[in-house]
């Protein structure tokens, strides 16, 4: 995670691609999502025990991640 935050996300290494950043951490984009549903999991527990609500994802942050890069794309 510390080579994604540091090359990919935090401080974007422009000399690196994202694929090659995502290479040299051995993360696929699989794991990056598995990993954020259990922090997700985890948190909601926490939440649950301190009598707060639950939190969810949805889909609206993914589709609209989509359509900005379908957009990029074409220009």
């Amino acid at each position: 995670m510390r080579i994604l935050r540091h090359k990919a996300f935090a401080h974007r290494d422009v000399h690196i691609s994202y694929d090659e950043v995502f290479k040299l951490a051995d993360v696929k984009p699989d794991e990056l999502r598995e990993l954020t549903e259990t922090a997700l999991n985890i948190a909601n527990r926490l939440l649950t025990a301190h009598g707060q609500l639950e939190q969810y994802f949805t889909e609206l942050p993914k589709e609209a991640a989509e359509e900005m890069m379908k957009v990029l794309a074409t220009t």
